[in-house]
């Protein structure tokens, strides 16, 4: 960075440990079953927090860490994390969301929670306004990038397994600088590798994953249908909703390919993430096109989710729904009328 954007980036942080400043115990949450870009945030934002303000902090999740990378990235950094659920939220004076914002359905708050800080890179929602500390940039792909900018305008050393977590985090959420990544993602990401654990990072990347991750990709690919450059795939009941983020990362991946969309069941709820790779086809919008008022939905340009909540339907109910999800998006993409056909026959 040069010395003006450090100048003013450390103004930024003199602001937020302001605004903690004299807090003893601090709550930082991140959004429900957080992907690396969320834990990396959050324990960085841990770390310097305890040691610059010296106060007591804890990660809180809600919802399931299922992905195999994100449970060794946990295990290998020791990243500490608690059940937001489980904690007395009274305890606590003061309260931080990382790479989420209020209201968005990427987490369900307590209602009658106070935010203090909220830090985030995805599109500005006017209720972060209201929070005395609020930095959105939805410039930057990642909000590893932002927490890394305050531990380089503060020039202190970092530890081996904060520059890992966050280097891993910048690189998940731009696949690799790749995606939606701006000068300053890349500022960060060339600071950090040096100071990262390597062999710690191969071995969170290239985690060993369980049988029930076949079964789920065997049923992506038989499901899938085709209709002029989209992909569809709805991959049934599933054991942890990170599932259809994961398969919908590998099937954009297909020659050809502009939008690839895929749905699962979990728990009470259809679970849909979103895939595009046109700069002028923006994922966030898209899903919110198609879910509509059935549920939350959010995310930007080439990455969003969404989630329908489901009652006590039946099969054939759930799979009218799946079909009304297509429909829709056929609507979005003005491909009305166009016949779907099966990826594999």
């Amino acid at each position: 960075m040069n010395r003006r954007k450090t100048l003013a980036i450390g103004r930024k942080v003199a602001k937020l440990f302001k605004v903690l400043s004299g807090k003893e115990r601090i709550l930082i949450i991140s959004h429900d079953n957080p992907d690396p870009d969320t834990l990396a945030s959050a324990f960085a934002l841990r770390d310097l927090v305890m040691r610059k303000l010296g106060a007591d902090s804890i990660i809180a999740f809600s919802g399931i860490i299922g992905r195999a990378e994100n449970r060794a990235m946990i295990k290998h950094l020791g990243i500490p994390l608690k059940r937001l659920e489980e904690l007395d939220l009274s305890k606590f004076d003061a309260t931080v969301l990382v790479d989420s914002q209020p209201h968005t359905g990427k987490l369900d708050l307590p209602e009658d929670i106070k935010l203090d800080v909220v830090i985030d890179h995805h599109p500005l929602h006017r209720e972060s306004r209201r929070v005395e500390f609020h930095d959105i940039q939805s410039r930057i792909g990642a909000t590893s990038t932002i927490i890394t900018q305050y531990l380089m305008a503060e020039g202190t050393e970092i530890d081996s397994r904060i520059a890992t977590a966050l280097l891993y985090g910048i690189k998940s959420d731009t696949r690799d600088l790749g995606r939606e990544t701006s000068k300053y993602d890349v500022e960060a990401y060339l600071y950090l590798y040096p100071r990262a654990n390597l062999r710690l990072l191969s071995k969170i990347e290239y985690a060993e994953v369980p049988v029930e991750y076949f079964r789920v990709y065997e049923q992506a690919i038989d499901s899938a249908l085709t209709f002029d450059g989209v992909v569809v795939s709805f991959i049934g009941k599933i054991d942890n909703p990170d599932m259809v983020a994961e398969m919908a990362d590998m099937l954009i991946r297909l020659e050809g390919t502009r939008c690839a969309l895929v749905g699962g069941h979990f728990e009470d709820g259809i679970y849909v993430s979103v895939r595009t790779k046109n700069s002028d086809l923006n994922a966030g919008k898209l899903v919110q096109r198609v879910i509509g008022k059935l549920g939350p939905s959010g995310g930007h340009g080439s990455m969003s989710a969404g989630r329908v909540k489901l009652g006590s339907q039946s099969d054939k109910e759930k799979e009218s729904l799946e079909k009304t999800i297509i429909r829709r998006l056929k609507r979005a993409m003005k491909l009305k009328g166009v016949r779907a056909r099966k990826l594999v026959e």
